[in-house]
């Protein structure tokens, strides 16, 4: 807290005393706030583990050996690695709301195409796809978390997003496994991953930005700063 009120813009105000001692109290809006972004956390979950049951019967339609079986578990990885990498100078410049945003763009167009896909090596890019996905709300989602909390619940809300990323994961075994003698299997399992991210899309219209983020930035933008702390305060002293 106390580094957003020094790395504020401009001269100090109401919400730079805020940011450095703010009160015990939250308001439910914050948890709202929460929720709403974990559900990236389940994407990043969801979209790592659904190959697990999925590639068997991707091999069934499309043959190929090793080379071929790595490259598809792989590209999702290898996707997270640079949407984590490109994260890093993109979230400072626009924001972790938009940036958060731009992952769900990664995600649904990664799950029409992995479920619309004709050839194995279309699967393999639209895991990339997705992986850039999973990069970018591994990156923002806790950080997003970290700088929306206050302190007073920081610890405790900011074990959510690790815990939906494995919570993801278990929902893509289960699903895999209910979906193995259904038509078209491998791509539905591939493909609901989309579902969640248009959810979240449709629900982040409602999401702040970073307070943190906020109090970069000179005016009007910065001006949303005090507003915001007081939905997450509930009152402010």
């Amino acid at each position: 807290a106390r580094e957003c009120a020094a790395l504020s813009v401009g001269p100090p105000g109401e919400e730079d005393a805020l940011l450095a001692a703010p009160p015990d109290t939250v308001s439910k809006y914050l948890y709202g706030c929460v929720a709403t972004a974990v559900i990236g956390s389940l994407l990043c979950g969801y979209n790592t583990g659904a190959i697990a049951g999925a590639q068997l019967f991707i091999e069934a339609d499309f043959s190929f050996g090793p080379w071929g079986k790595g490259l598809l578990v792989s590209s999702v990885l290898v996707g997270a690695m640079a949407g984590s990498l490109g994260a890093i100078p993109v979230s400072d410049r626009i924001g972790r709301h938009r940036l958060m945003l731009g992952a769900n763009g990664f995600y649904i167009v990664g799950a029409v195409g992995m479920a619309l896909a004709p050839s194995l090596p279309v699967v393999i890019a639209a895991r990339f796809i997705a992986g850039l996905g999973v990069g970018v709300s591994g990156s923002e989602v806790n950080k997003y978390i970290g700088e929306l909390a206050p302190p007073a619940v920081r610890g405790s809300v900011g074990g959510i997003a690790p815990l939906c990323i494995t919570l993801g994961i278990v929902i893509s075994y289960i699903t895999c496994w209910a979906l193995e003698y259904a038509p078209y299997n491998w791509r539905l399992m591939l493909g609901l991953g989309g579902v969640l991210a248009v959810l979240q899309l449709l629900l982040q219209r409602f999401l702040p930005e970073s307070p943190f983020w906020l109090a970069m930035q000179p005016p009007p933008r910065r001006n949303a700063l005090l507003p915001l702390l007081e939905r997450i305060y509930g009152h402010l002293p």
